[in-house]
């Protein structure tokens, strides 16, 4: 009998046109009715007049199948329902819902709804396949400790205000492809249990995941982080952010990664990386791309120069030592140990620059030799070398030795077989220009040793 009145009150309604399918107009209290006689809804292209309350049900079950497609709800309150068939809300306008501690037991679909007014899902449970792509929510949505038994579906969804998702609870996974989120994004304490992503989305406000546990592998391929992302103390098996754009501060402090992909990203201007007390087992960042973004910290930069190390990154690895000690010296006072930084630095590069020492070493030569020649502090010998001496007759007197100044050449030459080990006997030191010669040879073998140490340092991996 109430199926047949309700059949009879829907064809009197005036039928309401909006685009270019009929809206038709139907009382809450019919609804409410209908379930409660345990008959399906299935209803599209309606506009639901009055506030559908389905929480003030006894019990609150909604045995047969609940379909509002293509409608528009004023208001609505789930809350505590059991949908224990499939409920499907897709492509509906709903202005105000409450689903808070509603159980589906079957799928849920939300496919393309439009969320006017605040919705609030927490403490939901969706035990089958539950679909949010494509879904609008134009003011705030809470998912707080909601559970997803089976993939959920937000794939380009679009959270225009602030959404959270604490302690929500994916078991099967979760896919955020696509999905737009212009509010501050909060994922503190939730648990993704199977591979989730959220490739390609836009994170216009700050993102939270701190305390986050992703148990299987988690992609942020090609996000947009446009405001902050806070991932401190998240536990993550792989954490996939390559070609991903970050603007503002990523904070992984004590957070917990076995494999973090960090290539092709891009990081903006003041943009930081804070890896303090984080730990990781294998990260692939190239340090070029992350070189100026780090927040410093010495067990950081030293942990990062073994990781390259482990990965056979070498360039990287001297690259990030080189900077961890740049950093280091201009953090210290004053005092003996920055003046020894500092000719670590300018003589070998912290060991890992053989260039150092080697330009060095032709600097100091080509010095030497230029001040030997301009002050004349050598002389070449007057005695003719072994293979120069003239013929001469044994009634004739040899002509006398007179020293020379010897030429730019003979100096750099000079120089150069005083740097590299013992001057040559031709060439005789003038006056106080010996202690000079000493001086240069104290040099050479300073600088030759510091040349094979960095070298074999850098060749000998």
């Amino acid at each position: 009998m109430i199926k047949e009145l309700f059949v009879a009150a829907v064809i009197l309604l005036t039928p309401i046109c909006s685009g270019e399918q009929p809206m038709w107009s139907v009382d809450a209290a019919e609804i409410w009715q209908q379930v409660f006689a345990g008959e399906p809804v299935q209803l599209e292209n309606f506009v639901v007049t009055g506030h559908l309350n389905l929480s003030n049900l006894d019990p609150p079950l909604v045995r047969a199948r609940f379909s509002l497609v293509n409608c528009t709800v004023a208001t609505s309150d789930f809350t505590g329902v059991t949908f224990q068939d499939m409920a499907d809300f897709s492509g509906s306008t709903l202005d105000a819902a409450s689903f808070s501690q509603a159980v589906f037991a079957d799928d849920a679909g939300f496919y393309d709804t439009d969320f006017r007014g605040p919705v609030d899902f927490n403490y939901t449970r969706f035990e089958g396949y539950n679909y949010f792509a494509g879904a609008l929510f134009e003011k705030e949505a809470s998912f707080y400790d909601a559970y997803f038994q089976e993939f959920a579906d937000f794939g380009n969804a679009r959270f225009l205000k602030g959404c959270l998702f604490i302690k929500a609870r994916f078991i099967d996974g979760a896919g955020f492809l696509d999905s737009r989120f212009d509010g501050s994004a909060n994922f503190m304490g939730a648990s993704f249990e199977s591979f989730s992503s959220f490739a390609d989305a836009v994170f216009n406000g700050t993102a939270y995941f701190g305390l986050a546990h992703f148990v299987d592998a988690i992609q942020f391929r090609d996000v947009a982080f446009d405001g902050d992302a806070i991932f401190g103390l998240a536990q993550m098996d792989l954490a996939e952010f390559n070609g991903s754009t970050m603007a503002g501060q990523v904070n992984f402090k004590s957070a917990s990664i076995e494999s973090l992909l960090l290539e092709n990203v891009s990081f903006g201007r003041d943009a930081k990386v804070n890896l303090r007390s984080a730990k990781f087992t294998r990260m692939t960042t190239p340090w070029q791309e992350l070189r100026g973004h780090l927040v410093y910290d010495g067990a950081v930069y030293l942990a990062l120069a073994r990781n390259y190390r482990d990965l056979e990154w070498f360039g990287d690895a001297d690259w990030c030592y080189f900077d961890y000690r740049q950093e280091n010296r201009r953090q210290k006072a004053w005092g003996v140990e920055k003046v020894i930084d500092y000719l670590s630095w300018l003589s070998c590069g912290y060991g890992v620059r053989p260039s150092y020492p080697l330009i060095w070493s032709m600097t100091l030569i080509a010095l030497f030799g230029l001040a030997f020649f301009l002050t004349g502090g050598i002389r070449r010998s007057g005695q003719p070398a072994q293979d120069e001496k003239p013929n001469l007759d044994r009634h004739q007197e040899a002509p006398i030795a007179v020293p020379t100044r010897p030429g730019i050449r003979d100096c750099i030459y000079f120089s150069a077989l005083i740097f590299l080990s013992t001057g040559p006997l031709e060439f005789l030191p003038v006056g106080r220009y010996r202690y000079l010669i000493i001086m240069e040879g104290i040099f050479g073998w300073l600088f030759m040793a510091l040349l094979f140490v960095t070298l074999g340092r850098v060749m000998i991996r």
